[in-house]
């Protein structure tokens, strides 16, 4: 019964963090006095973590740790980049950028190989 209760508030926090990622995207862009190139760099450079994060909060909401269940977290963080990225065109000062997307998975791929080699090296 553990098991299930845990797995149940990983996916809980899953959701609630998914839900926060697309809150602020679908957020229109408001202007500051500070923007500029730096800022915009800066910006895109947080979806590395952002969406790293949520790639090991998925993939702890599966029972075991294996390279199927990473594969499937990876997908799902992917394609929830991609669904996020196509609703920012309907939002005012938003848009769909390919670029976000790679930084999207890259910060997937990062953040999952390094989880499941330091959870592989613990058991």
């Amino acid at each position: 019964m553990n098991l299930n209760r845990n797995r149940l508030l990983w996916i809980v926090v899953t959701i609630l963090y998914a839900g926060a990622i697309s809150y602020f995207s679908a957020q229109p862009v408001t202007e500051s006095g500070s923007s500029g190139h730096l800022s915009e760099l800066f910006y895109n450079l947080m979806h590395i973590p952002a969406y790293g994060l949520l790639a090991v909060l998925t993939s702890n909401c599966f029972s075991r740790l294996g390279r199927r269940e990473v594969l499937i977290s990876f997908a799902v963080v992917l394609i929830f980049g991609i669904i996020n990225e196509l609703i920012q065109l309907s939002v005012p000062s938003r848009s769909c950028s390919l670029i976000d997307v790679v930084l999207n998975g890259s910060g997937a791929i990062l953040f999952l190989s390094l989880y499941y080699r330091v959870r592989a090296g613990r058991t």
